[in-house]
């Protein structure tokens, strides 16, 4: 009987899924103009401008928005937790 070897799996990676620094502070002097917007509306107007784009030239999501807002909070970029 004939034993077959099993290949050994492959690493898996984690998409990193960060931007360049001068991205996200501009994204942080953007939110600091119109922070009354909704984070949809934010991320439209990131589009619009040309600021960000997510992959494919999409608008980016809304989660995504936030979680780079709070990035950009820790770095001292945005105050307070309303924007």
């Amino acid at each position: 009987m004939r034993q077959t070897e099993r290949p050994t799996p492959r690493p898996t990676r984690q998409r990193v899924r960060s931007i360049v620094p001068e991205t996200l502070e501009a994204i942080a002097a953007e939110r600091v103009q119109c922070a009354e917007l909704s984070l949809r509306a934010f991320a439209q107007r990131l589009y619009d401008k040309g600021i960000y784009r997510a992959a494919g030239h999409r608008v980016a999501e809304a989660g995504w928005l936030s979680r780079q807002l709070a990035k950009a909070r820790e770095a001292g970029l945005l105050q307070g937790p309303e924007l």
